[in-house]
């Protein structure tokens, strides 16, 4: 199931997989760019200073961006969570 908060759908993969906690509207999270999955922005940061690739694909990690969860995008990246 999913719903629609903003233009980012919210469905399974509505958590950050670093800490396991629910996306709220407005978290500052970040979005990578090669596999455009999102974690709130001090675990995303956390985890790329140790390791430069995805926490959930292993994809390697060449630039992010800082969104806040719930706004409008060009792209849903939970629509590609796996």
């Amino acid at each position: 199931m999913s719903s629609e908060e903003g233009g980012v759908r919210r469905s399974a993969c509505g958590e950050c997989v670093v800490c396991l906690g629910e996306f709220e509207a407005e978290d500052e999270c970040v979005l990578l760019g090669e596999c455009l999955h999102v974690f709130h922005k001090p675990c995303g940061e956390a985890w790329l200073g140790k390791e430069p690739s995805c926490p959930v694909c292993r994809a390697r990690v060449g630039f992010y961006t800082s969104v806040r969860f719930g706004t409008e995008i060009d792209v849903d990246p939970v629509a590609y969570c796996i």
